[in-house]
C-alpha cells in the first residue's frame, strides 16, 4: 500500500506543477517544506450533452470498419452514453450501420465516408463477463467484441511519472524495479476485473506522425487494443509494451475499494 500512495503522491505533484496558474505556497506543508497549489478554483460543473432519443434502424452496410479503439477485453461506461463510431468506404454513404449490446441498440447513417452511433440508454457497472459488442451492417456484414464489461474509464496522462513501467532501475541505483513489486504483479490476475489500453505520446513522437499530431485524433493506432490485466500484460516484455506503473496500481486501488465497478 505504502508504495502505491508514494507514487500516487509523486504523480499528482508533478501534475499539479505541470498545470500552470499562480502557484503559492500550501498552509498545510510540512515544516521544512513548501507544497505548491496552482491557485485555480474549481471549475463549474459542465452540463452532461445527451443525445435526442431515435429509434435504431437495421444495418444496410455492405462494408464498413469498426475504430481500432474496439477490441474484446475493452470497458465501456457506466451511467452513461455508449458510443461506437468508424470509417466506411464512400460508396457506402448513405447506409445504415447499427450495434447492439446487453439490448440496447443504436444505428447512425453513413456520411462522408464515416459513422458515429449512439446506443439508447444507459446500463449500471457490471464485471459480468461473457457480452458481446455487435457492430453489424446488411447481409450479415458485422464485427462482434467479446467479454465486454461496464464500468469506469480513466485516462492516464502527465510527464514521465505516467510513463514510468515496471521495466529499468530505480533512478540512481542498479536496483531491478520488478523486485520490488513481485507480491503486487503476482497478485495481478485475470480474474480481476481490470482492463488495460496502452498507447504512449512515443508512438507518436517520429516522423511519419508528426502531421496528425498537430489536430486531436479520432482512433488509436492499430497495434493497440485492450487487455486483461494479468501480470504478463501489466509488466509486458520490455519497455515499449509495459504498461503504466501509476495506471495500474491507481486501478487496483479503485477496483480493491469496489470490486462492484470495472475498472
Amino acid at each position: 500500500m505504502k508504495k502505491v500512495l508514494l507514487l500516487t503522491v509523486v504523480a499528482s505533484l508533478c501534475l499539479s506543477a505541470a498545470c500552470g496558474g499562480t502557484q503559492t505556497p500550501s498552509e498545510t506543508a510540512r515544516p521544512g517544506y513548501k507544497l505548491w497549489t496552482s491557485g485555480r478554483t474549481a471549475a463549474e460543473p459542465v452540463e452532461e450533452r445527451k443525445t435526442e432519443s431515435y429509434t435504431p434502424q437495421e444495418g444496410t452496410a455492405e462494408e464498413f470498419t469498426v475504430a481500432n479503439y474496439f477490441s474484446d477485453d475493452m470497458i465501456v461506461p457506466k451511467d452513461k452514453e455508449i458510443v461506437v463510431w468508424g470509417t466506411a468506404p464512400e460508396s457506402q454513404n448513405g447506409k445504415i450501420v447499427a450495434a447492439e449490446f446487453k439490448g440496447l441498440k443504436g444505428s447512425a447513417e453513413i456520411e462522408n465516408g464515416a459513422w458515429k452511433l449512439v446506443l439508447q440508454g444507459t446500463l449500471p457497472a457490471s464485471g459480468e463477463q461473457g457480452h458481446t459488442l455487435t457492430v453489424s451492417g446488411g447481409n450479415g456484414v458485422k464485427e462482434e467484441f467479446e467479454d465486454v464489461l461496464v464500468g469506469d474509464i480513466w485516462i492516464v496522462s502527465g510527464q514521465s511519472n505516467s510513463d514510468l513501467t515496471f521495466f529499468g532501475t530505480v533512478a540512481g541505483t542498479s536496483t531491478d524495479i520488478l523486485t520490488l513489486y513481485e507480491e503486487e504483479l503476482d497478485a495481478a490476475v485475470k480474474e480481476d476485473n481490470i482492463r488495460i489500453l496502452r498507447q504512449t505520446n512515443f508512438d507518436l513522437m517520429n516522423d511519419r506522425y508528426q502531421e496528425p499530431m498537430n489536430e486531436p485524433q479520432t482512433d488509436i493506432l492499430s497495434s493497440y487494443r485492450w487487455h486483461t490485466a494479468e501480470r504478463r500484460r501489466v509488466v509486458g516484455s520490455s519497455v515499449s509494451n509495459s504498461f503504466s506503473m501509476l495506471g495500474y496500481f491507481f486501478a487496483k486501488e479503485l477496483y480493491t475499494l469496489n470490486p462492484d465497478v470495472p475498472v
